[in-house]
């Protein structure tokens, strides 16, 4: 499990994963993308792929994160 270092340092940390993560299931590199879904789950994000989205959900001060933070 990774090392709690306060939400607004995981969150900034995640919100980066998540968005390569997207990059990478947008190239359609699903090994990246798998790759990442394993590291963000070490971080408490769980990853729920959808035909047209994905949810992020974690245990911090938020539930989901909507692909517009994403495109930040």
């Amino acid at each position: 499990m990774a090392k709690r270092h306060g939400p607004g340092l995981i969150t900034e940390v995640t919100r980066v994963l998540i968005h390569i993560r997207e990059l990478a299931r947008r190239e359609k590199d699903f090994a990246e993308s798998d790759r990442l879904r394993v590291e963000l789950l070490s971080l408490g994000i769980i990853c729920e792929d959808g035909v047209d989205k994905t949810e992020y959900r974690g245990e911090f001060d938020y539930q989901f994160i909507p692909r517009s933070v994403i495109d930040r």
